[in-house]
């Protein structure tokens, strides 16, 4: 099946989701230069899985860190950059020239506020092999990505629909 081409239009923003980028980026990169600059402080064995309760139950290598470091600058990265992506993304939706500008901002919110979810869990886990207790934060940065990923698919459906001020 061919379907049309969708426009490409730059998402526009809000002072809010522009705040979220923002600190999203920030807390990535001063937590990946902290955890590099005092990684020899770090033990030998760190936590890397909690359970339901938020209670360690899997441990590995202190290297460990390291891939959790990276992954962590690659997944806000990602996030940030395919959020200026929004013509490439599945929509739940049809896209269409009448809604493009609605629907790519729904889109764009859901990848931001996603990277700022994500750094706060990636935080906190990096917090946790210094021997901090970061269990809630990791529990209440799991609670908002799926709590962003449910308003994000709602926001990008309703963004899809005509409304009186656009039709």
């Amino acid at each position: 099946m061919n379907t049309p081409a969708r426009p490409r239009l730059a998402p526009q923003l809000g002072p809010l989701t522009t705040t979220a980028a923002t600190v999203s980026i920030t807390a990535t990169a001063v937590g990946v230069i902290l955890g590099l600059a005092f990684f020899d402080q770090v033990p030998s064995r760190i936590t890397i899985h909690w359970n339901a309760a938020g209670q360690a139950d899997g441990w590995g290598p202190s290297w460990m860190l390291l891939v959790l470091l990276g992954t962590w600058a690659l997944l806000t990265t990602g996030l940030l950059l395919l959020a200026r992506r929004p013509d490439w993304f599945n929509y739940p939706t049809a896209v269409t020239t009448g809604n493009a500008q609605r629907v790519y901002n729904a889109g764009t919110r859901l990848m931001v506020w996603s990277s700022l979810w994500v750094s706060m869990i990636m935080g906190a886990a990096t917090a946790s092999a210094f021997g901090i207790d970061a269990a809630t934060l990791i529990a209440l940065g799991l609670i908002g990505l799926v709590g962003t990923t449910i308003a994000g698919v709602v926001d990008t459906y309703r963004a899809s629909k005509p409304t009186r001020l656009n039709p």
